[in-house]
């Protein structure tokens, strides 16, 4: 009988464990590390999946491509992405295909499928100019209109700082461990595979030590704007690590946001191999200087001025406007109005 019990006692801390090598704090340990070695790794190639349900919008993009940090002077990237947009009610849409090549600082771009888009522009690679990639990335707003803070992609710090961002993250648990599967393989490499979901309040220091590592100091109340975002977010991610060598191989998961004004939903895969291995890019012998547009320019600008963040609002500023407003002046403020007043 006693035997009985013991055996019994047996099976069941086997089936709590899953038959996984690790126990949870074990697995905290080994997912630090693998993001602490991923943010060190001078190469590798990545192919990336995700899709992204907004409101009454769904968007899917994937990319696949390398990237090379070992020369600091010339970090150098490259990858193809297909982008399909589509409304939620409605099977109509449109799709992008690109290429981008960056090389130091310099970014090279070439879109070889688009809607409505202009023979000459497809024929050949654009040097994108460094403001309009800047001013790109950093239109993150929130509803008020405010600018967010986002963290620095890798090509964007320098060596030094990438090694004391993976020793912060060696240190912090960004993640709170879910669950510890049973070791498996992954195209035959030996893996850890551990699940486990993103903590708010981490999240917010982690972004607060990028800013740091830059040099920046955020105000009040882009602190307090970080702080309610990370209260709406929520993230899970499914990690295959190398048991070897702690490298990650593969991370699946979903992401799900979520404010008074708006929801989103994403899931998503990205692939990691060929750590270690070189590029050797060039600039195209086809580069033309990226298409300037002087009238979209001056609307841009214009908007920026009109900063329109209530429908009364955006009315006032629509019957202030001028009988000799440009064409795209008044398009651009009748979308801001339907944007303003839905």
């Amino acid at each position: 009988m006693k035997k009985l019990s013991i055996l019994f006692f047996l099976i069941l801390s086997l089936s709590a464990c899953d038959g996984a090598s690790l126990n949870h704090e074990e697995a905290a340990t080994v997912l630090r590390a693998s993001l602490s070695k991923f943010l060190e790794s001078e190469s590798y190639s990545f192919e990336l999946d995700f899709s992204i349900k907004q409101n009454s919008s769904y968007l899917e993009i994937s990319s696949s491509g390398s990237s090379d940090f070992s020369d600091p002077a010339n970090p150098q990237t490259s990858y193809e992405s297909t982008i399909k947009n589509s409304a939620i009610q409605s099977p109509d849409g449109f799709t992008i295909k690109l290429n981008v090549m960056q090389l130091g600082e310099d970014t090279y771009l070439k879109i070889t499928e688009a809607p409505d888009l202009n023979t000459e522009l497809l024929a050949n690679w654009q040097l994108v100019p460094r403001k309009k990639l800047h001013d790109f990335f950093a239109v993150a707003q929130d509803n008020e209109g405010s600018t967010l803070y986002r963290a620095p992609f890798a090509g964007e710090l320098t060596p030094e700082q990438r090694v004391e961002l993976a020793s912060y993250l060696k240190e912090q648990d960004l993640f709170q461990i879910t669950r510890v599967y049973p070791d498996t393989l992954l195209n035959e490499i030996p893996v850890y595979q551990i699940s486990a979901e993103l903590q708010g309040t981490a999240l917010k220091e982690y972004l607060l030590e990028t800013a740091s590592l830059q040099g920046k100091t955020l105000s009040a109340v882009e602190v307090s704007k970080l702080e309610q975002a990370a209260q709406g977010l929520y993230l899970m991610l499914e990690a295959y690590i190398g048991r070897e060598d702690h490298r990650l191989y593969k991370v699946t998961g979903n992401l799900k946001y979520e404010d008074p004004q708006q929801s989103i939903e994403s899931i998503y895969k990205i692939i990691l191999n060929n750590y270690g291995q070189k590029l050797e890019l060039e600039v195209p012998s086809d580069t033309r200087p990226f298409l300037e547009t002087p009238e979209l320019d001056e609307v841009e600008e214009d908007l920026e001025k009109l900063n329109s963040k209530t429908c009364q609002e955006a009315m006032r500023q629509a019957q202030a406007l001028s009988p000799d407003s440009s064409p795209e002046m008044v398009a651009a403020l009748s979308q801001r109005l339907r944007e303003a007043c839905q």
